[in-house]
């Protein structure tokens, strides 16, 4: 299915062990998660992990972690948390909330021929969002499963949602997403906006 792709954001051991609420958070999903994550597979929906790595030069957190900035290139803690992974999935790192900023996703979904982005994962206010509206501003059509996008804070995700219903996404469950992808290779491109 070359329309469509499957973006996960920051669901990594280092993210996650840097705060105890956000394990909790993402094990009260992880079944959901991994499951729609299974099922897009199933379906050839490419999955690609926008995976965080730090950049060791960046003032800002040479400033907050001295010499011991977390989540470096080929660290352990910038592993995709594995009830995630599968090796066929495809890895495109960034450095920023936004997977398209100073990135090569831009390049890899052009390759795909992709024309429309379900964009899942942690957290649904930062990099889900971000990534999101970069997704827009470049011609995507984005979907955004309500039951696949986590925050620490449930308010968080709810406040970002509406967002992004407003502006541009299309809100769907995973399980109404995996139904229409069972009878078509594509999403109509959502046509009610407010405030645009």
């Amino acid at each position: 299915m070359p329309n469509v792709v499957v973006l996960t954001n920051d669901l990594q051991y280092g993210i996650m062990d840097a705060k105890k609420e956000r394990w909790n958070c993402v094990l009260k999903s992880q079944t959901k998660l991994a499951d729609f994550y299974n099922k897009m597979r199933s379906l050839n929906v490419p999955i690609i992990h926008l995976q965080q790595v730090n950049d060791p030069n960046s003032p800002t957190l040479k400033k907050l972690y001295g010499d011991n900035i977390p989540m470096l290139k080929g660290s352990p803690d910038t592993k995709i948390i594995a009830e995630f992974f599968d090796e066929k999935d495809i890895l495109v790192e960034k450095s920023k909330p936004s997977g398209f900023y100073n990135s090569s996703l831009d390049k890899v979904l052009e390759e795909l021929e992709v024309k429309t982005l379900i964009i899942t994962g942690f957290q649904t206010q930062i990099c889900v969002q971000t990534t999101a509206a970069d997704a827009f501003f470049r011609g995507y059509k984005v979907v955004v499963p309500s039951d696949a996008v986590i925050s620490t804070e449930e308010k968080d995700t709810d406040r970002a949602l509406e967002w992004l219903n407003d502006y541009f996404a299309l809100i769907m469950t995973s399980e109404e997403i995996y139904e229409h992808l069972l009878k078509n290779d594509d999403f109509a491109p959502k046509t009610t906006f407010k405030d645009i």
